[in-house]
């Protein structure tokens, strides 16, 4: 029964997210969490094994061997081309907007000096309103 119950940054390193991924989840967004999985202890989070699978939609085993396997490691996208009008502005700004609404932290520069990424009004939307990076770190995006 002891394995069954974690705290919650325990949790998220045994799924292969950052430390603080259940805390900060379950303040956003409560009631995508399983009741009677998750309980608050003071300033500790514990949650129980079958609540991670419910949240992850998969088990620790597999968690293990997903997209999660190079835990901590920082990733860079570089988006280049000499030639202008390729939307490399829009791709950086779509991409960092993904990542964002799928609860990563990312920073977006653009050193375009002649493009305003704030003019730019996303006109995508990610596939079934839940944006994701796959393992293949494909972004699928659908014009509206």
């Amino acid at each position: 029964m002891d394995e069954d119950l974690m705290s919650a940054a325990v949790a998220s390193e045994r799924w292969g997210f950052d430390s603080s991924y259940v805390r900060q989840l379950y303040r956003k967004y409560p009631n995508r969490f399983l009741d009677g999985t998750i309980r608050q202890f003071g300033k500790t989070y514990v949650i129980t094994k079958e609540g991670m699978e419910y949240l992850t939609g998969q088990g620790e085993l597999e968690a293990k061997n997903s997209r999660n396997t190079l835990k901590g490691t920082k990733k860079i996208i570089n988006i280049l081309s000499f030639k202008g009008g390729v939307g490399k502005t829009t791709t950086a700004k779509i991409i960092n907007e993904a990542l964002y609404k799928s609860g990563k932290n990312s920073l977006y520069v653009d050193l375009d000096y002649e493009a305003f990424p704030a003019k730019i009004e996303s006109d995508y939307v990610i596939l079934d309103q839940s944006p994701y990076v796959k393992q293949d770190e494909s972004l699928y995006l659908d014009k509206s």
